[in-house]
């Protein structure tokens, strides 16, 4: 039993569907049926008039994120001057989570990239998991002579093998304030975890979440890359700010999310059953009364460029995306009292319609193309005037202003290079329709299975298409017409990051360097007994939080190889009465004349 069906069973996808779901699909479809016989256009007309609201309601919605996106209000900017600034000791101590599963050919990079984060290393925990039965990956770890404050952590096996499943054993033994993850083929911006630091103590506490910006370093590889790069632009550039301010909750990206430790283990981590665990922790912060934020900040990675690759990865997005509207729509009155309206419009519009207009999408071309070629009298009966007339307006209007958009990120930050790829978009959704076709088939017949998505597909043409290192360079302004290769921010942070360029990795190191690896451990059970009862408190009015069982503090406690010795900053800072924290410290500083 993990520590999430502990602290908040009901929110589990260990369990697809629960018994009263279950119930009432199998129900609505019976009656569907029965009906459908009985009075085929009638029923025909609701179903369809009932799809056409939907599709028109997810587009408008859509668009509202785009519009408020484009504001940039709700984006957190930390300029490259004030990041910088701040004392090494100011600084909270931050655990890097780097999950990893037969990935070999992608770690020599990832070593080099985390090697080039700007943080002290005195105050740096880098964990690599790694699953049991992969010594490859183990290998090319200690080939890639990784420095001092990275750590190979070998995860037992368990009952699933899942990205969510590793990170939940990684934070059992994080020592940080904050948490991020990074993915095995990530390069972040050297300053990320300075920025959401500052960004952190900034916001106060209820901002428990970041999300860095992703981009992609081979978005020129072939037109899926294009595709794939462009959709990241609208996605991170406006859609999850967009959400931020209509109050929405947000589906986290997989990589790059900032927490606060305490917090992420009081809610009960990542759900090991839910392949888009990221999406789920989102809707459950929001649940919970945290906030999430988006933070000004790059991470790049690999799109993926081959058609087959492309599939698996975005079939079990959107399979988790399923498994996540299913599991927080099990009590619809309790999600719309703690999210409100928008938070349940949101849910249902964003994270549960766009796999389900996606799979629904095949159905509603060939209906149009049968109305174009022949006028069949059939399509008149099940579109009567008014149903006829919003779709026509959604499908014209509606495709035509989300191509726009794209269009409109495209050109914000100056990838001119992407518009044609943005103008061929529709033949992109063919592809969604297949993965979301997939991604139903699986989520009947294994729900929690992981389909593995390769990395390292843009090194088949040899060294010369291994990714950009990201190399900051102080106090220098993005130009209008940035170089061939380089990653451009988001025109809202125009002035607020560091210009990239691009260098090759360095070298393999020569002779590989002692490699601290943690051996397993067995998991600890994480069910409390009969006389440690879940202590729950309420820290605003119309917010309950609950805190961690008393498992989860032992976990938090400094074991025998956590004490912290007479020299460390923490015990200096104790016994000066200076405060221990990190992110009560950098609230104390006024703001520099950098940052105006």
């Amino acid at each position: 039993m993990t520590a999430l069906e502990v602290q908040h069973p009901s929110l589990s996808a260990h369990e697809t569907t629960t018994y009263d779901q279950q119930v009432f699909l199998i129900w609505t479809a019976a009656l569907t049926l029965l009906l459908g016989v009985i009075w085929p256009i009638g029923v025909g007309v609701v179903v369809f008039g009932v799809i056409t609201v939907v599709y028109a309601a997810a587009t408008y919605y859509r668009l509202q994120c785009i519009r408020y996106g484009l504001r940039a209000e709700s984006v957190l900017h930390v300029s490259d001057a004030r990041a910088h600034a701040i004392s090494d000791r100011d600084l909270p101590r931050y655990t890097l989570l780097v999950p990893a599963y037969k990935e070999p050919e992608v770690i020599r990079t990832l070593v080099t990239a985390l090697d080039e984060l700007d943080y002290p290393a005195a105050k740096l925990e880098v964990l690599i998991l790694l699953e049991a039965d992969d010594p490859e990956t183990l290998e090319a770890v200690r080939a890639a002579s990784p420095s001092a404050s990275i750590k190979v952590v070998v995860v037992p096996e368990g009952e699933v093998t899942t990205k969510p499943r590793a990170c939940n054993y990684g934070l059992q033994l994080a020592t940080g304030e904050l948490v991020t993850i990074f993915d095995a083929e990530d390069i972040p911006e050297p300053l990320q975890l300075r920025r959401a630091a500052i960004a952190f103590a900034d916001a106060g506490p209820q901002t428990v979440c970041l999300q860095a910006r992703l981009t992609y370093y081979n978005a020129d590889q072939n037109i899926i890359t294009r595709w794939f790069a462009a959709e990241y632009l609208t996605w991170f550039n406006h859609v999850l700010p967009g959400l931020t301010a209509l109050g929405s909750p947000i589906p986290l990206g997989g990589t790059s999310n900032h927490i606060r430790t305490d917090v992420l283990r009081g809610v009960g981590g990542w759900d090991p059953y839910n392949v888009t665990e990221d999406a789920d922790l989102g809707v459950r912060l929001a649940r919970l009364g945290h906030t999430v934020g988006v933070l000004d900040s790059l991470t790049a990675e690999e799109a993926n460029s081959d058609f087959i690759n492309w599939v698996k990865q975005r079939s079990r997005w959107y399979k988790g995306y399923l498994q996540t509207w299913l599991v927080h729509m099990r009590h619809p009155r309790q999600l719309r009292r703690e999210v409100g309206w928008r938070g349940l419009a949101g849910l249902n519009l964003f994270i549960g319609g766009t796999p389900l207009l996606s799979l629904i999408n095949p159905l509603m071309w060939g209906l149009t193309l049968l109305w174009f070629l022949g006028h069949p009298h059939i399509i008149e009966q099940l579109f009567p005037a008014p149903i006829s007339y919003v779709a026509l307006l959604t499908w014209v209007v509606g495709n035509i202003a989300v191509i726009y958009g794209g269009l409109v990120s495209i050109r914000e930050v100056r990838r001119e290079e992407l518009w044609a790829s943005a103008l061929l978009v529709p033949a992109y959704w063919v592809m969604m329709a297949l993965a979301a076709t997939k991604a139903m088939v699986q989520l009947v017949r294994n729900p929690s299975f992981w389909e593995k998505t390769t990395h390292g597909l843009h090194m088949a043409d040899g060294p010369a298409a291994q990714p950009p290192l990201l190399i900051a360079v102080p106090s220098s302004p993005v130009s209008a017409k940035a170089a061939p290769g380089m990653l451009r921010p988001s025109a809202g942070a125009l002035t607020t990051l560091t210009a990239f360029t691009s260098v090759p990795a360095p070298p393999a190191a020569p002779a590989a360097a002692p490699l601290r690896v943690l051996t397993p451990l067995p998991l600890p059970a994480p069910a409390p007994s009969p006389d440690e009862p879940v202590a729950v408190r309420r820290a605003e009015p119309a917010r309950q939080r609950l805190t961690a069982l008393p498992t989860a503090q032992r976990l938090r406690a400094p074991g025998p190889d956590r004490q912290l010795d007479s020299t460390s900053p923490q015990k200096k800072e104790a016994a000066s009465g200076a405060p221990a924290n990190g992110l009560e410290r950098l609230r104390r500083p006024a703001k520099t004349s950098a940052d105006g």
